[in-house]
């Protein structure tokens, strides 16, 4: 595809000052490898020069005293006949299985997000493509090459400093694809603002000085990239991110050996790519999707561009993009989180199992420590959660600790009322419920052990009518599409969005009591025969 800036600088080169030998051959060295070959039959009709002169123009600027070796992208020509956006997908995601071993709904975010580095002048945001390991032999190198065989100028590295970046994203406008990216964040913190600012369009270009004057000019940060490291990503990159968690393969799961010496169908796959790409970007753009629900707007804003080419598709793929969200946005919404988010759940539940207004330092910080898989006990290098780190954490809250009085007494601690707004602002829909007192347990033995009642009748109580019929039609939406089976996880995480995550076993009797699916608890799904 033709270049709309190169047209403009050949016009302004061809109608501006009379041309000589000279200023041609200048003009020429100023492109890089790649605005050449993309664009060499324009170039050669703009010039009137035959593409062999033109080539050994720009070949004369090359080797100039620059170590190193230059910069070149090999793409192929997008196809000649036109893609089924259907098809495509289907394709690309058959291509990964065959090599790479992770979930469904990964996968599917991958194939979407490979289309979107072809859309990069359309898009308006370009979240990152996360592969993450606990541990190293993942698969997250391999996955990282599969996808680099199907984006536009993918430019794999292995390190990369905050200079080179923002100068090779104004310069190539590559496809960044990092790797062994653990050992980069831990050194460079600049490296990490630069990728955040790269998310949306609005915000993609930073200030620096160039040139004996230090005249300040525009970079741009704009440019997709996928990043694949063990661990987390730092938080502020993680919130601009697709995570796709890599898990190592078992000795029964078989995948083709991705050889480096061999093409294996990517080369025609990517030519097909580029052509529905191009030919569908205008009508992309101008989609507003349908957000599921429950989504948080950083998500939403994720998510966005995503689902504009799943809508753009048709087939399965709206409603296999929208399950993904909600999977992989849930599965997210569930990890731990950081530090100080989880400080705050667990304070929240403190409060929810206490009715005192008050509690000391000291008392919290011995809840904390006591809590089970929690950080708290030893959060200090090992050691245990102390009332000074405690509040140091809690400052950017706003909150700072006070002198309390119990009874007769009085000790430096908190106010529940310190912790209200911060509770609304950072764990909204996951609120505990205060008011709500389990029954006696010798309410409920009777019934629990009834013949006649369902395994899961315990909770039924705790959910009134309207929640369980919400919850049965939140199923019904996840089964459309005529899915077969639906994930446990999934339609825990939806009923959670809607802060009905009490009815999941309610509405989960209905549909195995109506006949309109199985529960298969050994495997953690639903097992659909019909739509609830």
């Amino acid at each position: 595809m033709e270049s709309p800036n190169l047209i403009r600088k050949l016009e302004n080169h061809v109608t501006g000052e009379p041309r000589t030998e000279a200023s041609d051959t200048q003009f020429i060295q100023s492109l890089s490898d790649y605005e050449l070959e993309a664009n060499i039959n324009t170039i050669s009709k703009y010039l009137k020069l035959p593409k062999s002169l033109i080539r050994k123009l720009h070949k004369n600027n090359e080797g100039q005293g620059i170590q190193g070796s230059s910069i070149d992208f090999d793409e192929p020509e997008p196809a000649s006949e036109r893609q089924d956006g259907d098809k495509l997908l289907q394709e690309i995601e058959f291509h990964i299985k065959r090599f790479v071993i992770a979930d469904n709904e990964s996968i599917i975010a991958a194939a979407l997000w490979i289309i979107l580095t072809h859309l990069t002048e359309t898009a308006a945001a370009l979240p990152i493509l996360a592969l993450n390991s606990p541990v190293k032999s993942c698969g997250k190198s391999t996955f990282l090459d599969v996808v680099s065989r199907l984006v536009p100028r993918a430019m794999p590295v292995s390190g990369i400093s905050q200079a080179a970046l923002f100068r090779t994203i104004e310069k190539f406008n590559p496809t960044l694809l990092i790797d062994e990216a653990d050992s980069i964040f831990h050194n460079s913190d600049e490296l990490r603002t630069l990728l955040n600012s790269g998310f949306t369009r609005t915000s993609a270009r930073i200030i620096r000085t160039v040139g004996d004057d230090f005249e300040p000019r525009f970079f741009s940060t704009w440019g997709a990239k996928a990043i694949a490291l063990i661990g987390r990503l730092p938080d502020t990159l993680e919130s601009r991110s697709v995570i796709v968690p890599m898990r190592r393969k078992l000795p029964s799961e078989k995948v083709d050996r991705l050889r480096s010496d061999m093409d294996q169908g990517f080369v025609p796959l990517k030519a097909k790519i580029m052509r529905w790409a191009g030919d569908n970007a205008a009508k992309i753009a101008a989609i507003e999707p349908e957000i599921p629900e429950g989504l948080t707007d950083r998500q939403a804003d994720i998510w966005r561009e995503l689902l504009k080419i799943a809508d753009a598709a048709g087939g399965r793929w709206p409603a296999r993009a929208r399950m993904a969200a909600v999977e992989i946005c849930t599965r997210s919404a569930d990890d731990l989180g950081d530090t100080k988010t989880q400080l705050l759940q667990d304070i929240q539940s403190f409060f929810a199992q206490n009715p005192d207004e008050v509690v000391s330092s000291a008392a919290l910080v011995a809840y904390l420590i006591s809590l089970e898989n929690r950080p708290w006990a030893e959060f200090r290098h090992g050691r245990e959660l102390t009332a000074a780190t405690l509040a140091r954490l809690l400052k950017p809250f706003g909150i700072e600790s006070r002198t309390v009085r119990h009874g007769a007494t009085t000790s430096k601690g908190y106010r529940r009322a310190d912790f209200e707004e911060a509770f609304a602002r950072y764990l909204s829909g996951q609120e505990c419920d205060e008011n709500q007192t389990p029954e006696p347990e010798s309410n409920t033995s009777d019934k629990n052990n009834s013949p006649d009642n369902s395994l899961f009748d315990i909770e039924l109580k705790t959910a009134n009518d309207q929640e369980i019929s919400t919850a049965i039609q939140l199923i019904a939406e996840l089964a459309e599409g005529g899915r077969e089976t639906i994930s446990m996880t999934l339609i825990q995480g939806s009923l959670k969005k809607h802060n009905i995550s009490h009815a999941f076993v309610a509405a989960l009797d209905y549909v195995e009591r109506m006949g309109l699916g199985r529960i298969d608890r050994s495997a953690g799904l639903l097992r659909l025969g019909g739509t609830p």
